[in-house]
């Protein structure tokens, strides 16, 4: 007689009977983990924390919210966590509007607490044409760092006209509680705006010196025909490339065979400061892989290699056009700088063009003293509208770099100690 008997799951001894393979021994079944049976449920806490953290990620890369709605990105949810349930449009504009408030009541604290500030507005238009007003706000927090928030940018209704601008900022200064702290407004040059500008309350209105700049830029360049010129040849090059796949793709080849930097080539855009200078730079940092591909007929044709064409004197006179354009590239560059004041650079910027960069050489060809001596008149135009003191002159003789003033005239240093001796009577 067979004594063996089957254990059960539990470890109970088992009638062998009733066992299916009697005269069998069965190993005991191992319990199994529960992470190994069951998946853990996403917590509603972590449910919260993923959904507010989808609605930042949304809102700093400016993304659509459909997002959230695609396959992909909910197969990427799946396998992030896969118990995660993916939320609506809908509540993530809520989410939105959560992040929002949150974030401007954090905003309405800092500058509740400060006496003085400077606005920076920009009207501009949209590639569907809709028109949009942006508005910033710059102040010094208690430690004297630099501080600048994004107020609005909203669609401007009516037509762009000085009034409706100035409403618009208005209703901001309004909405954020900014009447009587503004120091300043700084905007473009536009006529419109320059209105606008002194029709707020505000102490001063000021045009941005980078924009002006890029008018300095626009009036030399229309001065000297053969740079206008070379401009159009270099912006049908790199159209050429950007819209021909082959081109692109031999382009790319060359550019490996030469050991060069595997780079596309930059356009020129009218309304994107300084792109004539960086296009002009990237062509000619890609002359010799551009002028294998136009001279390779299995990838450009007889036709379109002569309509694109540049000759050793185009190369030069492009050589040459970067070089007097590179100052104000700098010029540019450093007076948008946003983590540091700098309307205490203008004049001494513009001082330092006018006096070292933009004067004549015995070197300069007969385009590149053209060049600077419209430069230098329109300079002169364009940074000199005012006969009385500027908020520029003022900063400068407060930014110890510049106090001796020495790149202003003996004139306006004796104004400026003047009226700084006059503030300092009053203040006694």
């Amino acid at each position: 007689m067979n004594m063996t008997h089957a254990f059960s799951a539990d470890g109970n001894v088992d009638d062998p009977s009733n066992s299916s393979n009697s005269g069998t021994v069965e190993p005991p079944r191992k319990k199994r983990k529960r992470n190994e049976t069951t998946q853990d449920f996403c917590s509603s806490d972590r449910q919260e924390s993923i959904t507010q953290a989808i609605a930042k990620f949304i809102s700093t890369s400016i993304l659509p919210l459909s997002i959230v709605s695609l396959e992909g990105f909910q197969n990427f949810m799946k396998v992030l966590e896969p118990t995660y349930k993916v939320p609506c449009e809908q509540t993530i504009r809520s989410r939105l509007q959560v992040l929002y408030n949150t974030t401007r009541s954090i905003i309405e604290k800092k500058l509740a607490v400060t006496s003085s500030i400077s606005l920076t507005t920009d009207e501009w238009c949209s590639r569907a044409k809709d028109r949009y007003i942006s508005v910033e706000v710059q102040t010094l927090d208690n430690d004297c760092c630099l501080q600048h928030f994004n107020l609005c940018t909203e669609a401007l209704e009516e037509r762009p006209t000085a009034i409706n601008i100035a409403d618009s900022l208005n209703s901001v200064m309004i909405d954020w509680n900014l009447i009587g702290k503004v120091q300043a407004v700084v905007h473009d040059s536009a006529r419109a705006m320059e209105l606008a500008g002194n029709l707020i309350e505000t102490e001063d209105s000021i045009s941005c010196a980078a924009h002006l700049i890029q008018l300095v830029v626009k009036d030399c360049m229309t001065a000297v025909p053969q740079y206008e010129a070379i401009t159009k040849k270099g912006a049908r090059i790199v159209s050429h490339f950007h819209h021909s796949d082959l081109a692109v793709g031999a382009l790319s080849k060359r550019q490996k065979q030469l050991e060069m930097k595997n780079e596309r080539l930059v356009q020129s855009c009218p309304t994107r400061w300084d792109s004539i200078f960086y296009m002009c730079e990237s062509l000619l940092r890609n002359r010799s892989a551009i002028e294998l591909v136009l001279g390779d007929r299995q990838i450009t044709t007889v036709a379109i290699s002569k309509n694109l064409e540049i000759s050793e004197e185009d190369w030069s006179i492009m050589e040459s056009m970067v070089k007097v354009l590179r100052p104000f590239q700098v010029a540019t560059t450093v007076l948008c700088n946003e983590n540091m004041v700098t309307i205490s650079l203008v004049r001494p910027i513009i001082h330092g063009l006018k006096t070292k960069h933009m004067i004549e050489s015995s070197e300069d060809d007969n385009y590149i003293k053209l060049f600077k001596s419209e430069a230098i008149s329109s300079l002169n135009k364009r940074f000199n509208k005012s006969a009385n003191l500027t908020s520029e002159q003022i900063s400068c003789f407060l930014d110890p770099r510049y106090k001796s003033l020495s790149h202003e005239d003996e004139f306006t240093r004796k104004k400026v100690n003047f009226c700084e001796e006059r503030s300092y009577r009053k203040s006694f």
